[in-house]
């Protein structure tokens, strides 16, 4: 058996599938199964599947179906996964070399259930770049995680599978935005040790064609919505009461006034009903509390400006 399944979903990504399928093959730790699910994509996928296939046959495992999502294609990756470690990669963004490598013997030496990781951010629109932070300061990731101290990308985790399988953690299939967030957090909401390797092992491309990462204000209600569903599932799941009332004092006090009001900054301009929009939102807004540092400060000093 493999010892890390790696899962790449696929949905019409063919300029960049090659990248990505070479960036997993030339990992310098190689016990590895890379998993390529085609989503019911129209373009070269399925032929660039099968030449991968065909030369890799002892590597690689393909499957293709007709478009459910990612949230589902991804979830079949992890039920079909063989590895003790699973692991993550968008059909546009690409491992460095050493990712594996790094992360496997972290999760060895430091004995973690999940291992985050920096990142590159690649901006295709101009060819900038730019690292990503991470600068965890508090006995508990996932709270740091909550307060964006770790900028951590689906691409740049290995996640036990065992955590996944004893606690029936899943992609939530019935929401499209914020799937992967409530996904982490339940992930690390159960890890017995989590630990961050300080070093960009992972690209992630910004500004590719059809992308969804763009900032609409109807985002802000998608972001109310995820948050929520996330301050439920640590007030029903945590067990320990005082890091059950931190974990929902950074979502109710930091993260949730946050995301509303970097919607409204962004969006000022653009909206006809921009105070109507405001005043509908302040019932988030009013749950501010300083409890992130610096962070607090400067989002305070943008409440201020609203």
């Amino acid at each position: 058996m493999p010892k890390v399944s790696v899962i790449i979903p696929i949905y019409n990504k063919g300029p960049r599938l090659k990248q990505s399928i070479e960036s997993v093959l030339k990992q310098i730790y190689q016990d590895f199964e890379l998993i390529l699910i085609n989503d019911g994509s129209i373009d070269e996928t399925e032929q660039i599947m099968e030449f991968y296939k065909k030369k890799y046959p002892h590597k690689i495992r393909c499957f293709s179906q007709e478009n459910k999502g990612v949230s589902y294609t991804r979830n079949y990756g992890i039920a079909v996964s063989m590895g003790e470690y699973v692991s993550f990669l968008d059909a546009d963004d690409y491992y460095h070399e050493m990712f594996l490598q790094e992360t496997i013997q972290f999760s060895s030496e430091k004995h973690c259930d999940v291992v985050l990781t920096k990142h590159y951010k690649n901006f295709l629109s101009n060819g900038k770049s730019v690292r990503s932070k991470m600068t965890p300061n508090s006995n508990d990731i996932l709270r740091d995680f909550i307060l964006s101290k770790i900028d951590v990308n689906t691409d740049s985790w290995l996640v036990r599978k065992n955590i996944l399988i004893d606690h029936n953690i899943s992609f939530r299939e019935d929401i499209t935005y914020g799937e992967d967030m409530l996904f982490f957090i339940e992930v690390l909401l159960y890890a017995k040790k989590a630990g961050c390797v300080l070093k960009e092992l992972t690209s992630y491309n910004i500004g590719v064609e059809d992308s969804l990462s763009k900032n609409t204000f109807d985002k802000v209600y998608k972001d109310i919505e995820w948050i929520e569903e996330a301050i439920q599932i640590i007030d029903e799941n945590c067990l320990i009461e005082k890091r059950k009332a931190i974990l929902i004092d950074a979502l109710e006090g930091y993260r949730l006034p946050a995301a509303v009001v970097y919607r409204l900054h962004l969006n000022k301009s653009q909206l006809d009903n921009y105070q109507e929009h405001k005043n509908n939102l302040m019932v988030y807004i009013k749950k501010f509390r300083f409890n992130n540092g610096l962070r607090s400060i400067k989002l305070y000093k943008n409440i201020q400006q609203l």
